[in-house]
């Protein structure tokens, strides 16, 4: 899961960011997001050598989601090499979330989810 530093200015141009992080084999966990000379960086994302496929995008705005699949062009192409849908779109109404109009005409949508850690 990766959180940017927080603003609409930094919200979907900051998940977009974390985009190469994950393509390249990031450690799984929870990273959190600087903001550094109006870029975001994820300074406790740690490569892990293996490339990572992104399969699907979940957020409650549409444009985060464009331009997070919009980023993921390796992922996507790795996904259509072996046959497969690209990369799903995924929108979350969770409770506390303002969903957008697109999410009523959508064929799946995340109510509520639940992320734990394995330690």
């Amino acid at each position: 899961m990766f959180f940017g530093p927080g603003g609409s200015a930094f919200d979907a141009s900051s998940k977009a960011a974390a985009v190469p992080v994950i393509e390249n084999g990031v450690v799984a966990g929870i990273h959190f997001g600087t903001a550094q000379d109006g870029q975001t960086v994820y300074p406790d994302a740690v490569t892990a050598g293996t490339p990572q496929t992104i399969l699907a995008v979940i957020d409650d705005r549409a444009e985060n989601r464009r331009q997070l699949i919009e980023a993921s062009a390796r992922s996507s192409s790795r996904l259509i090499a072996k046959g497969l849908d690209d990369i799903m779109d995924i929108a979350s109404a969770a409770k506390g979330f303002c969903p957008e109009v697109d999410v009523a005409g959508m064929a799946a949508v995340v109510s509520s989810f639940v992320f734990e850690a394995n330690v």
